[in-house]
């Protein structure tokens, strides 16, 4: 997807000629100091303190990402399973979600 959209990006830019690199290292991205390129199309979050270091421009992808758990995966005998339900309320804030059986006691 990134190579389409830096080839359509430069068409609309008038750029007549698209050079790709692999930046083996994330963390150069956003590391001050010379780059040899003009712009990343990386799949990159955009955080407050990565706005800090570099410009993003207005995202290009939403991704609604989850957890996958394998069939069958054996639990923890110390610890009660969590319902499903509870994995899809997970909040950002780093709070746990609430528990399905726990929701219902309140």
């Amino acid at each position: 997807m990134e190579i389409d959209l830096a080839r359509v990006l430069a068409r609309r830019l008038g750029i007549p000629r698209v050079r790709f690199l692999n930046e083996r290292l994330f963390s150069t991205l956003l590391n001050p100091g010379p780059k040899d390129w003009d712009i990343a199309l990386a799949e990159i979050s955009v955080t407050a303190p990565r706005a800090t270091r570099v410009d993003f421009s207005t995202p290009y992808l939403s991704a609604d990402q989850g957890v996958l758990v394998r069939l069958g995966l054996a639990r923890n005998p110390n610890r009660r399973p969590a319902h499903p339900a509870a994995l899809r309320r997970a909040r950002d804030d780093g709070k746990p979600a609430r528990r399905q059986d726990d929701q219902a006691a309140s």
